[in-house]
């Protein structure tokens, strides 16, 4: 009967899409992958059951019912969170709940023999997004009343996803804005209002009584807290009392807290801007101040750590620094768990410390195949690990994060698999030691026409950038490249001995090395 009853529910979408969101969170805590991959999973599997359902049109009384009340629902929700959405996403929704409605009784099975997973799945949601949830625990609190059904904690969980793909700033996840004012839905007018005209859900807000004292303000700003979990900065829009009194009594550790008196609905439109376009938090309180010029007092406590990353970045591809990323993660003893990104090598040499990763981590170092020369942030290439008297310098980006005894591990598994064998085998899937010969071969070439005895370093650096980019030449024959008028001209010389050096790779492997690449190749001869 299981059997049977498994596959007649196998025809139904509802429980398709619920078990496709349970098989995804397993593996998300299976594999660790990152948390935005997995919301981007998650959300896409949302999307794709919400456009099925838009694209059956399933038309009935019953539908429209639920479409009227969802309208209604989403207007209020509008008004509180600023939160729009279409007529085709209320129909969908609308379908959802008729959906939930006449398959209630193997939802309800299926919920119960999944309950505690789904319960764990909403856990990590509610800690981790605190505004998705708060809309969708108000979306479905409004539903619960308006359906006379229950609300699982599954259903939840389907509307959070929906809530995080149409709340499109993933940035506005790691900040949280409250508004506290005195006197009865003071406080709400001010956030309800912002949150409509900014046209997103920025702010929250704590009403209190007209006569309540500072210890019994902040009970109810650490309850607020409690329930927000994990933000980076956190702004406080307060209209009277001591700001220093309020700070030193909050529950909350590893955020930047920016507090302003003085509070009107045009403050929270002016401080609001700020956070949607991610301007620094004292920037966004100063341009307050002087936007209004009257009597402000502003305090920022800081105390946001950022966490410790090493950054995989290579002028070979982005395919390198993942497979950089791998042995790097490998080559770290038991229980250290310093994080490893990457990052596409133009993007980081484009937007430099502007890109994310610099505002959101402590880059400790950039590992890579050429150097990015950016300011304040060290970098090793990859031949520093591959050249044994050289990669012990690299210990001490790690000495805050390991005893003497990890870092001796450390050097050991670094020396073994990052010998320039290992680093063939694993970043090439070409055969490794023919590619190494040619192109070895091509280098020595190249050295007698530029006249210049490269050092070893030099040499390990071009094996590598060299071998990976005739990989990337090979599986992507049709990647266009603009070439590099200037650089033809101002180095001719260098072009032809290049074409030269390597003309038998090329024809081997039927590639052409591009203007860009000779740039890079440019660079490491330069940099001797």
């Amino acid at each position: 009967m299981d059997d049977l009853q498994g596959y007649y529910n196998g025809t139904k979408e509802i429980l398709q899409l619920n078990d496709s969101l349970l098989a995804c969170y397993r593996k998300y805590k299976e594999e660790h992958t990152s948390l935005s991959d997995f919301m981007t999973k998650e959300k896409n599997y949302v999307q794709k059951y919400f456009d099925n359902l838009i694209f059956r049109k399933k038309e009935s009384s019953q539908v429209d019912y639920y479409n009227r009340g969802v309208q209604h629902i989403f207007n209020l929700i509008e008004s509180r969170y600023g939160l729009k959405i279409t007529n085709n996403e209320t129909l969908a929704i609308a379908s959802y709940l008729d959906e939930i409605h006449h398959e209630y009784h193997d939802l309800r099975s299926w919920f119960l023999k999944h309950e505690e997973e789904c319960d764990d799945l909403y856990q990590l949601l509610q800690e981790e997004f605190f505004r998705a949830t708060n809309v969708s625990l108000e979306i479905c609190t409004y539903l619960k009343s308006y359906l006379e059904m229950d609300m699982y904690s599954i259903i939840i969980c389907t509307f959070i996803f929906y809530v995080y793909n149409v709340q499109k700033d993933s940035r506005l996840y790691q900040k949280a804005a409250v508004v506290l004012s005195h006197g009865f839905s003071t406080a709400s007018s001010i956030a309800d209002a912002a949150n409509r005209f900014l046209g997103q859900y920025i702010f929250d807000a704590l009403d209190m009584p007209l006569y309540i004292d500072t210890a019994t303000m902040i009970e109810k700003l650490n309850w607020y807290l409690d329930r927000i979990g994990k933000v980076k900065e956190l702004y406080l829009l307060v209209d009277m009392g001591s700001l220093e009194d309020i700070y030193k009594g909050l529950h909350i550790e590893n955020a930047n807290i920016g507090i302003i008196n003085n509070v009107s609905t045009p403050i929270a439109l002016e401080i609001g801007n700020g956070i949607r376009n991610n301007v620094e938090m004292e920037r966004i309180l100063q341009k307050t101040i002087d936007a209004f010029r009257v009597n402000f007092a502003y305090h920022i406590e800081k105390h946001q750590q950022k966490q410790p990353v090493i950054l995989c970045s290579c002028a070979s591809g982005l395919g390198t620094a993942k497979k950089l990323k791998s042995m790097l993660e490998q080559s770290f003893p038991d229980g250290i768990n310093l994080d490893v990104k990457t990052l596409n090598y133009s993007e980081l040499i484009e937007l430099g410390k502007k890109n994310n990763v610099f505002e959101e981590y402590d880059v400790l170092c950039v590992l890579g195949t050429l150097d990015p020369n950016m300011e304040d942030i060290p970098f090793v290439g990859i031949e520093d690990l591959i050249i044994e008297d050289t990669f012990g310098d690299f210990n001490q980006y790690f000495k805050d994060y390991m005893d003497e005894e990890q870092l001796s591990l450390f050097d050991k598994n670094i020396l073994h698999n990052f010998s320039l064998s290992n680093i063939m085998n694993a970043l090439t899937i070409l055969n490794p030691a023919k590619l190494l010969e040619q192109v070895a071969n091509a280098i020595d070439v190249l050295q007698k026409y530029v006249g210049v005895r490269f050092s070893n370093r030099t040499c390990f650096g071009l094996y590598v950038h060299i071998c990976c980019l005739i990989e990337r030449l090979v599986v992507s024959r049709n990647a266009e490249y603009d070439p590099s008028l200037d650089f033809l001209n101002e180095h001719k010389d260098f072009v032809d001995y290049v074409k030269k050096a390597f003309k038998q790779v090329e024809d081997f492997y039927g590639v052409d090395i591009p203007t860009e690449e000779m740039i890079h190749i440019y660079n490491y001869v330069k940099n001797n």
